[in-house]
């Protein structure tokens, strides 16, 4: 490790479910090409023998009780993580999500703007409904889990489109996922992740909405493409 370096501390929460891409994310984070960071994944199974396969292939690994509803056990997953990036005295925390493959350079490039947020990006398939002339179609879309504010109107959002994320740019983000985004600690330190009571939203949208209500920023680097193994299990490059 190179002390003189901010300390990044990458990693996410987990459970046997994800074990299709284990191996291969494994791989990528053992290979990241960032000389300080350490890796540690939050196991949520109902047993320990996930967390048991995850620590022979030499990743550090914590496993919780199963004891909350889904949206909720993710979120107390990642306030373990969280907690274990602030004790540990980190500078940043790497949420990269295990069926989520980035760039070796992901690190490097994510702290080269001097930001306190920055999200790469990772597309997901979603089913959009769009009206054309007095019809409404619906048809499935790959799109970049990525919203961006719509000046003078801090109630909506513009959800992006591939062609949005082209090129190499910065663009402040209204809210990202969080499968692969690197925040610092000064941010760790003021919003813990959370879902709402009523279960209506996910833990991103709120750290997004935390973000706001703290007067930070989430910026999205879209030169950083990573691979979302959802889409294709077989694809294993990302630039």
């Amino acid at each position: 490790m190179n002390p003189t370096m901010p300390k990044v501390l990458v990693g996410c929460p987990t459970y046997d479910g994800m074990d299709y891409c284990l191996e291969r994310y494994v791989k990528a984070v053992k290979n990241l090409s960032y000389p300080n960071y350490d890796v540690l994944l939050i196991d949520n199974s109902k047993d320990d023998k996930y967390a048991e396969k995850i620590k022979k292939l030499g990743l550090k690994v914590v496993h919780i009780s199963r004891d909350l509803e889904p949206k909720k056990l993710i979120a107390k997953a990642r306030n373990v993580l969280r907690q274990r990036a602030i004790e540990g005295n980190y500078d940043f925390l790497l949420s990269l999500e295990q069926d989520v493959i980035p760039p070796r350079t992901i690190i490097e490039r994510m702290l080269r703007h001097g930001k306190k947020i920055v999200s790469g990006i990772y597309f997901k398939h979603f089913t959009i409904k769009l009206k054309i002339a007095t019809k409404e179609i619906v048809k499935k879309q790959i799109r970049p889990i990525l919203y961006l504010p719509i000046p003078n109107h801090e109630d909506k959002m513009h959800f992006c489109t591939a062609k949005d994320v082209e090129g190499d740019k910065l663009l402040q983000a209204r809210m990202a996922g969080l499968g692969a985004i690197i925040i610092h600690k000064d941010v760790l330190n003021k919003i813990e992740f959370r879902v709402p009571e009523d279960l209506s939203t996910y833990d991103d949208a709120c750290f997004a909405d935390d973000v706001i209500k703290n007067n930070l920023h989430i910026y999205a680097d879209t030169s950083i493409k990573c691979k979302h193994l959802i889409l294709n299990k077989n694809d294993n490059t990302s630039k």
